[in-house]
């Protein structure tokens, strides 16, 4: 069950899209707890206007996650396939890649990067940056330390170790494979045809980012 207030909702997916369409409603009422709440948006979840209020009058310091944007971009493919942003294992499932399609989504990634970057430094924010390679696909515990790191460079100091102790959270990896090759089933002919292109660079986690504070 999810609880809004006086709203509650048993569906996951009724509750993401009333959070999605109705940022300016949920998120007094989540503050209303006294307690840090987080909201993670990604490409596409809201549309800028709305982003743009939110960097204004809601958000009181930012964390970059940066990720191998192949790799998040494998996650999304076999995510669609699965029909679940969720606890859902995709280790068995493999994708076909096509290049002008992961470029298309590595220049949505850079423009909303670099929006959320402007409004951020407009607005005087702080911000941090967490990579995912290193700070989050790594057991849970060493995660949540990362996390609470960060937390504290933003300035939002936690009870030492509150992620940690968080018991009923778990940092689910929906995809355990661990090569290329078994995720993407034309996993050689992808990264020729990126070769060719001169976009290997995309291999590697972007963007390069310095956190800073205001």
């Amino acid at each position: 069950m999810y609880e809004m207030g006086s709203i509650t909702v048993s569906d996951h997916g009724v509750a993401r899209a009333f959070c999605l369409s109705n940022p300016f409603e949920v998120l007094p009422i989540l503050g209303s707890n006294g307690k840090t709440n987080v909201l993670k948006v990604a490409p596409r979840h809201l549309p800028a206007d709305v982003l743009i209020e939110l960097f204004k009058n809601q958000i009181s310091g930012v964390i970059f996650l940066t990720r191998n944007p192949i790799d998040s971009y494998i996650s999304l493919q076999k995510a669609r396939m699965a029909s679940s942003w969720g606890k859902k294992d995709t280790t068995d499932i493999r994708v076909t890649l096509e290049v002008p399609k992961f470029l298309a989504y590595c220049r949505r990634l850079n423009a909303h990067y670099k929006f959320c970057l402007k409004h951020t430094k407009q607005n005087s924010l702080s911000a941090v940056s967490v990579c995912y390679e290193t700070d989050i696909n790594i057991p849970d515990r060493a995660a949540y330390a990362s996390l609470d790191k960060a937390w504290v460079a933003l300035g939002v100091h936690l009870k030492s170790g509150a992620l940690t102790e968080t018991s009923n959270v778990r940092l689910f990896k929906q995809d355990r494979s661990t090569e290329y090759i078994s995720k993407v089933v034309n996993w050689d002919e992808f990264v020729f045809e990126l070769a060719c292109q001169g976009q290997l660079r995309l291999m590697r986690t972007l963007p390069s980012f310095h956190s800073f504070r205001v």
